[in-house]
């Protein structure tokens, strides 16, 4: 239906709403509770709910740096699949 590498055909095609309604009317606890509400879950082998896990860092607020650590632990030996999406920042 669309070109794949056009931001501009997804963005007709009303890509990023969300996005930017959450942007733009949203509070940081609202859009915690939509994926609270929606189930979503993470895509590792225990699927946590991805809402809780945001609650739960949302929870530790404050002045202080703080920062995020990502297992991009493959399951596979040599399958590179999480790796591919850590690096994968392609430009046209």
């Amino acid at each position: 239906m669309i070109d794949p590498q056009s931001i501009e055909e997804y963005i007709a095609r009303d890509g990023y709403t969300a996005l930017y309604k959450a942007l733009t009317d949203m509070t940081p606890d609202g859009v915690i509770d939509t994926i609270l509400a929606s189930g979503l879950r993470g895509r590792g082998g225990a699927g946590f709910p991805t809402g809780l896990k945001w609650k739960f860092a949302s929870g530790n607020r404050g002045e202080v740096q703080k920062y995020v650590c990502c297992n991009a632990d493959e399951g596979d030996p040599g399958a590179f699949m999480d790796r591919s999406v850590l690096e994968g920042e392609e430009s046209p």
